[in-house]
């Protein structure tokens, strides 16, 4: 997901983690870890299992991604791109945006 060009700091991240035939939303936090420990997290995972791909990120850099839950975790390596550890292919195809709930500080805007 790509952040708003305003978007200073996120601080908060929430998304619907309700599974396949549930109506009522579910928001959850989707816990921020730095680059460093969300590459070891998912380095971990095997891409050679049916619950696991390799997605192509933004940078052309090749990430494992579980498919069989909701997010639990994110990070970003550009402060542009938000990055998640999995999503759940029997919900949706990829994450959505309008499935998120976040808060976060914003650059004014102002004129000389």
């Amino acid at each position: 997901m790509k952040l708003p060009e305003n978007v200073k700091e996120l601080t908060l991240l929430k998304y619907d983690k309700r599974k396949s035939g549930e109506t009522q939303a579910k928001y959850q936090d989707v816990e921020y870890k730095y680059p460093d420990e969300f590459l070891a997290i998912v380095n971990s995972y095997k891409t050679d299992e049916s619950n696991v791909i390799s997605v192509t990120d933004f940078s052309d850099a090749k990430i494992a991604v579980k498919t069989d839950q909701a997010p639990l975790y994110w990070t970003s390596f550009d402060d542009e791109y938000i990055v998640f550890n999995a999503y759940d292919s029997s919900v949706e195809t990829n994450l959505q945006q309008s499935k998120s709930q976040c808060m976060a500080s914003r650059s004014p805007s102002w004129t000389l």
